[in-house]
């Protein structure tokens, strides 16, 4: 096992570029997106863990992380037992947070 399994600093994506932050917050920012665009209208239900896990090629805990992140964000509510339901929250500004996570 050499050192480049540890690197901490970004990893490199298919065409090289090198990506910084981590995994669950790159997922939160995708489902913000996938929100932001009204696939999921505000009050709908997101898809199970499981669902999103294999949408956007990830572990259930990378995309529990990345919920808890967008619940803090105010994009999100979970409801325990019933599901992750889209909030109406509003931002001020330019449709962002200081998490980067869009609120709608």
């Amino acid at each position: 096992m050499g050192p480049e399994m540890y690197k901490t600093s970004g990893e490199a994506n298919r065409t090289g570029e090198i990506q910084s932050g981590r995994l669950y917050q790159r997922v939160a920012e995708q489902l913000a997106e996938v929100i932001a665009s009204g696939e999921y209208p505000v009050g709908s239900r997101l898809p199970a863990e499981r669902k999103l896990a294999e949408r956007f090629n990830v572990s259930r805990p990378t995309v529990r992380e990345a919920i808890i992140a967008l619940e803090l964000a105010g994009c999100v509510e979970v409801k325990g037992g019933s599901g992750v339901y889209v909030t109406s929250g509003r931002s001020g500004g330019a449709g962002g947070n200081r998490n980067g996570y869009r609120r709608i």
